[in-house]
C-alpha cells in the first residue's frame, strides 16, 4: 500500500482555532424580554439631559456674546488700547495707607489713537435690547418630543369595552 501525502511545500498548516460556547442564561434572557421599557425610560432620561447641557451651553454663549457687545456698545472696548501710564498717589494715615491711581478712560485722551474716522454703531435702544436677549434666554428644550402622545378622542363614537 502506497499512502499519498502532499509534498511538503503544499501542506496546509491548520492552526487549531478555539471552540466557542455558547451558555443559556435564563436570568439574562428574562431581564432582557422584560427590560424594553426600562431602557427606553433611560434613552429619554438621556436626550432630556443632553437637552438641558445643550440648552445650558447655549445660554452661556448666548450671555458672553450679550457681555461683548455691551462692552462694545459702551466704548469700554477700543481697538487699538494700549496700557494706560498712571501715577498712583500714597497717602499715609495714622490707621492706614491709601493709594490713589487716577485713570482717565476717555477716548479724548489719546488722539493720535484715533487713526481714521470712526463710524457708530447702529441706535437701538436699551429697552428693546435687553428685551431680545431675555427672549433668547428663556428658550427651553421641546418637552413633549420625549412625552408619550395621548390617544386621539373620537367624536360621537363609543368604544366597547373588550
Amino acid at each position: 500500500l502506497e499512502v499519498m501525502t502532499r509534498p511538503p511545500s503544499k501542506q496546509k498548516n491548520k492552526k487549531p482555532t478555539a471552540k466557542r460556547v455558547i451558555l443559556f442564561d435564563e436570568a439574562k434572557r428574562a431581564e432582557y424580554l422584560t427590560g424594553f421599557h426600562k431602557r427606553k425610560v433611560e434613552r429619554r432620561k438621556l436626550a432630556l439631559r443632553k437637552a438641558a447641557d445643550e440648552l445650558k451651553e447655549e445660554k452661556r454663549l448666548l450671555k458672553e456674546r450679550h457681555e461683548a457687545l455691551v462692552l462694545q456698545r459702551a466704548g469700554v472696548l477700543a481697538p487699538d488700547m494700549q496700557m494706560i501710564e498712571c501715577q498712583p498717589v500714597t497717602e499715609e494715615l495714622p490707621e492706614h495707607t491709601v493709594t490713589v491711581t487716577e485713570l482717565d478712560l476717555q477716548p479724548t485722551a489719546a488722539p493720535a489713537q484715533q487713526s481714521g474716522p470712526s463710524q457708530p454703531l447702529p441706535a437701538i435702544s436699551k429697552k428693546s435690547f435687553n428685551k431680545k436677549l431675555k427672549d433668547e434666554l428663556k428658550m427651553k428644550p421641546n418637552k413633549r418630543k420625549f412625552q408619550r402622545k395621548s390617544k386621539k378622542k373620537t367624536k360621537g363614537k363609543k368604544r366597547s369595552k373588550r
